[in-house]
């Protein structure tokens, strides 16, 4: 079982993940009418990010649905340290420039019962400071 991050200390915006790991973006992947009349640039566009990902110190697997929202959906992590997050906005805005993408990423952390409930009651404190 992975060490529990310290309740007390948890900050609801900048918490740790709860097995220490650094962050972990998620993004989910439409493809647009133009992808679907050319799956090739598809592929292209995701080794293009892929490409990408790595180039700035990220791993990254891929999903592909079945139904939902979205086309697929991708799990991306630091190799070692943090991925800068201008960085990530640059990537995200090359990937859909291709027209055969939209993406929206963002990141999510780890919590446990006990974890988020420090952060809900930290999160009802903010407005009675």
């Amino acid at each position: 079982m992975p060490p529990k991050a310290s309740t007390d200390a948890l900050n609801p915006f900048f918490a740790k993940a709860v097995d220490g790991s650094p962050e972990t973006y998620y993004s989910l992947w439409t493809i647009t009418d133009e992808g679907r009349r050319n799956p090739a640039k598809v592929l292209d566009a995701l080794l293009m990010a892929s490409d990408g990902l790595k180039e700035i110190g990220g791993r990254c697997r891929l999903y592909v649905t079945m139904g939902g929202p979205a086309d697929l959906v991708g799990v991306a992590k630091p190799r070692n340290g943090q991925l800068d997050e201008a960085a990530m906005l640059a990537l995200q805005t090359a990937i859909q420039a291709t027209g055969v993408l939209k993406t929206v990423f963002f990141k999510a952390l780890e919590f446990t019962a006990d974890d988020y409930k420090a952060y809900t009651k930290k999160i009802g404190s903010l407005g009675r400071a």
